[in-house]
């Protein structure tokens, strides 16, 4: 049984149109380690600039294309800005741009991912990212 993940941590983004977060990129640390030491996952962190969209992507890929079996694991967590762009949810990375799709991941493109490579095993995701809707400026983020 392979027990694997990817965690995602983004306190700054690229754009000034994102507010500052305080707690994404240590709370992903903490994550880290804790999966890492009590539960025995191979997690690969990705913070602050290092997580773009295709770093993200190629991360993910890497660890589902090699788990087949019916009892691997896999956990990706993000912790950072997410957003509704037109009829989908959308997670920021790094170099996203507020209302734009073009560096975000959608929900169904991480789903791609797993669909892709046959992954049978568990998967389970945590997204502590806030909805931010135009007109919910200033909840849900620290300024």
């Amino acid at each position: 049984m392979e027990r694997v993940g990817v965690a995602i941590g983004i306190d700054r983004y690229n754009s000034e149109e994102f507010h500052r977060l305080r707690f994404a990129e240590s709370d992903c640390k903490q994550l880290t380690a804790d999966l890492k030491d009590v539960l025995y996952f191979n997690v690969v962190p990705l913070l602050g600039e290092s997580a773009t969209r295709d770093r993200i992507l190629t991360e993910l890929e890497n660890q589902a294309k090699h788990l087949k079996g019916e009892k691997d694991q896999l956990i990706f967590y993000f912790a950072g800005h997410g957003e509704r762009v037109g009829d989908c949810f959308v997670l920021h990375s790094h170099k996203s741009i507020r209302g734009n799709a073009d560096e975000s991941l959608s929900m169904d493109t991480i789903r791609t991912v797993f669909d892709t490579h046959a992954f049978k095993g568990n998967i389970m995701c945590v997204f502590d990212a806030c909805r931010n809707e135009r007109h919910e400026e200033g909840q849900g983020h620290v300024t």
